[in-house]
């Protein structure tokens, strides 16, 4: 709450109207004041590891109902990799308004700044988005190695039980499954 406090002081402070809605917001809340107040962007904080978890849920529901308010999330319990995780709907499609996470309230600030300005909105999303796609793809990769490693090492384990298997009667292949 005090991150988030601080962050509408900032916000309020630089000529920004921010609609504090509190604490554990149901999506649906959010989004319906966004649509009425056409909203610049959405902010959402996270203190706990379960109140991050509603993030991607916010972000799901906007690309759902078709709106592209930009999401600047933040808090303590996430990070920027995490930002560009929830930048993704389920289906893999990238939310048209962006996730743009801000490391503490005076990036919230530069991001907020940036994203009100049509020229720096557009650059800015550009940007995320391509970090948000490498960071993806990354993981495939490294997901589609970490498999096939392990497949790999589940072949040559049971590859070296056979062979053991033939030159010796004591070797448990059951272990090496």
């Amino acid at each position: 709450d005090i991150g988030k406090n601080l962050v509408k002081t900032i916000l309020s402070n630089n000529g920004f109207t921010v609609h504090d809605l509190g604490k554990q917001v149901p999506v649906a809340t959010i989004i319906e004041k966004a649509v009425a107040v056409d909203a610049h962007a959405v902010g959402l904080s996270a203190l706990l590891v379960s109140t991050s978890k509603q993030m991607p849920f916010c972000v799901e529901e906007l690309h759902r109902r078709n709106l592209a308010f930009p999401v600047v999330i933040g808090g303590a319990a996430i990070n920027r990799r995490f930002g560009y995780k929830t930048h993704f709907a389920q289906d893999g499609t990238p939310y048209a308004g962006g996730v743009f996470y801000a490391k503490d309230a005076f990036e919230g600030l530069e991001i907020v700044e940036a994203l009100v300005d049509p020229a720096k909105r557009d650059r800015l999303k550009h940007e995320v988005l391509q970090k948000a796609l490498a960071r993806a793809r990354a993981l495939t990769v490294d997901r589609a190695t970490t498999m096939r490693d392990r497949r790999d090492e589940r072949h040559l384990e049971l590859l070296l039980a056979f062979t053991l298997a033939e030159d010796s009667n004591c070797v448990d292949v059951g272990a090496f499954a």
